[in-house]
């Protein structure tokens, strides 16, 4: 939620401007988009490369929605867990898939995070 806020902070503030100045327009703040989760992953992603940029330091009416630097390194391992999870959707997007396959990445999946057996899905 804090990361969600300072995403809007950076997009409807003077400090857009100043953001996109300093990055040549490469750290433009993502907003997610709630029927897709990997807009979710976009937006952590641009938060940690926005933070790490350091230019976030220029820019005192933002200071107080930063998250403390653990919680930037949990984001980050978080986000680790997230590429591995949207790769798999990914794959499993191909034309060329076979149940086969399907079955290999499901049952991988369900290795990686085991808590998904929790959720009683039968179907797999």
């Amino acid at each position: 939620m804090y990361i969600y806020i300072l995403m809007i902070k950076l997009k409807n503030t003077n400090e857009s401007g100043l953001l996109r100045q300093l990055s040549d327009n490469k750290l433009i703040p993502i907003l997610p988009n709630n029927t897709r989760w990997s807009s979710k992953y976009q937006m952590l992603k641009r938060y940690i490369k926005i933070v790490e940029s350091g230019f976030l330091s220029d820019m005192p009416n933002i200071q107080m929605y930063l998250l403390t630097p653990g919680m930037n390194r949990i984001i980050t391992r978080i986000l680790e867990e997230y590429k591995y999870f949207e790769a798999s959707i990914k794959y499993l997007q191909k034309e060329d898939l076979t149940l086969g396959k399907a079955r290999i990445i499901f049952d991988e999946v369900l290795q990686r995070f085991p808590h998904l057996h929790s959720l009683n899905m039968k179907f797999l």
